[in-house]
């Protein structure tokens, strides 16, 4: 059986096989790296694995505000939920920061992070799903693309 994700309009559509591809948890927390050098729009696309009625709490922790949304996955959504985050979560430095995004669901969910940049010249699209607290581990290198002269350690 197969999930189709569909993004924003035709620009990006997105399979993900059920099974043993998908990583489903019912507790989630991550950054959103930023895209590109200009605004990016962060999306996370919530997915329900069963048909039974989810419920799901989002809270999104920036530097200046923490915001929760509280939603139902369904047959009226079609299981489904495309939820645009605001761009203060978006991590723009190597610093450490509080800046996160949790999700938790009653349910085993899918989560894909969407990050979507559009210009009058370019218009770029990155992705990545997001893995359950129950299949994080405890030490992790972060690899960044910059200048040497311009990274902070």
């Amino acid at each position: 059986m197969f999930h189709q994700c569909l993004l924003v309009q035709s620009t990006l559509i997105i399979l993900l096989a059920q099974g043993s591809f998908c990583i489903k948890g019912k507790e989630f927390i991550f950054a959103f790296p930023k895209h590109n050098s200009v605004e990016s729009l962060p999306y996370i696309k919530i997915t329900r694995i069963e048909d039974v009625t989810v419920n799901v709490t989002v809270t999104t922790i920036s530097s200046t505000s923490n915001v929760t949304n509280i939603t139902q996955l369904s047959d009226t959504n079609g299981g489904e939920l495309l939820l645009k985050l605001s761009t203060e979560v978006l991590l723009t430095t190597s610093d450490v920061t509080s800046k996160s995004i949790c999700v938790v669901s009653d349910s085993d969910v899918i989560i894909l992070a969407v990050s979507i940049l559009q210009t009058a010249t370019l218009n770029s699209a990155g992705t990545f799903q997001v893995f359950p607290v129950s299949d994080l581990s405890s030490r992790y290198v972060a690899v960044t693309t910059c200048k040497i002269y311009e990274c902070h350690g």
